[in-house]
């Protein structure tokens, strides 16, 4: 009986996060967004690196000039400046554009018809859920969760555009549901501080909507 009772309880606590996950989806800024601007031209923007563009060969040659300016042998720096480690750099750097701050909470994309340009794709209200989330998954021994997350943002790393949302939509369902494990710990520990949240992440969304309805239609127009 006692076992069945705490496997009731674990269904019912992952029934609330689902709902609350949910939610949290459908309050999303960069969700309203691609919804708003979609159509078969925002993802024909969406392009993989091409690893043989003249411009990348470029690239790598002017970087070589600077080592051999620097006095640096020629043989060194096309050991250290070439095809792969050009690339790898590229890819990296889009990697960790993926966890930007300033691109997750402040500005989002580049590109104006992904992103309202006064918000991220998600709600800086998210970010202490989000570690709270990680936190809790990883004293739950849940760590493939974690590794899920980490992964996620390598589809992004091969895509040619810097902060390009479409192809990070794995990462900020992620994000989300990490943010919904985080909300739902804190209500059963501290619920004065998950209404706490609850209120700015109400006022994040009344803001964004404001913005989003008024303001931004004029911006996409330009």
């Amino acid at each position: 009986m006692k076992k069945f009772k705490f496997t009731k309880q674990i269904s019912k606590d992952n029934l609330i996060v689902g709902i609350i996950f949910i939610f949290f989806i459908l309050i999303s800024p960069w969700l309203w967004v691609l919804s708003k601007n979609s159509s078969l031209s925002l993802y024909r923007t969406v392009k993989i690196i091409n690893f043989k563009s003249e411009v990348s060969k470029d690239q790598i040659n002017i970087l070589r000039g600077e080592m051999l300016r620097s006095k640096v042998p020629n043989f060194i720096g096309r050991l250290v400046i070439n095809k792969f480690s050009f690339y790898s750099m590229e890819v990296t750097k889009r990697y960790l554009e993926t966890f930007d701050p300033q691109y997750l909470f402040f500005n989002g994309d580049l590109d104006i018809s992904k992103s309202t340009k006064s918000n991220g794709v998600i709600y800086l209200s998210f970010l202490p859920l989000i570690l709270v989330g990680i936190y809790v998954s990883l004293i739950n021994k849940e760590k493939l969760k974690v590794l899920l997350l980490l992964t996620t943002p390598l589809l992004g790393s091969f895509v040619e555009p810097h902060y390009e949302s479409i192809s990070r939509i794995p990462v900020f369902i992620m994000l989300s549901y990490f943010s919904a494990i985080g909300f739902f710990y804190i209500y059963k520990k501290k619920k004065w501080l998950a209404y706490l949240i609850v209120f700015l992440i109400f006022f994040e969304f009344s803001r964004f909507i404001h913005d989003f309805l008024i303001h931004y239609p004029g911006r996409l127009s330009r």
